[in-house]
C-alpha cells in the first residue's frame, strides 16, 4: 500500500481509539457525533418528488425526526 493511503487509515484508526477510550470504550462522545453530523435544511419544493419536514418530538430533549413523503 502507498505512504499516503497508509497514513490516513492510521491516523483514522487512532482517532477512532481515542474517541473510544475517552469514555471506556463502549460509545462515542456526545461532542464527537454532535461535530461530525451534518445537518441540511429540509425542502418544501422537493427537487426529485420527495418533501421533508423536521418534526420536534421533545422540546427539553433536542429530539427530533425528518419526516419524508411523496409530493405530486
Amino acid at each position: 500500500m502507498p505512504w499516503r493511503p497508509r497514513l490516513v487509515v492510521l491516523a483514522a484508526g487512532y482517532l477512532a481509539d481515542a474517541a473510544l477510550l475517552y469514555n471506556g470504550g463502549t460509545t462515542v462522545p456526545r461532542r464527537l457525533v454532535s461535530f461530525i453530523d451534518v445537518g441540511a435544511a429540509t425542502s418544501a419544493v422537493p427537487p426529485h418528488g420527495v418533501a421533508s419536514r423536521d418534526i420536534v418530538l421533545d422540546a427539553a430533549v433536542p429530539l427530533r425526526v425528518r419526516l419524508f413523503y411523496p409530493c405530486h
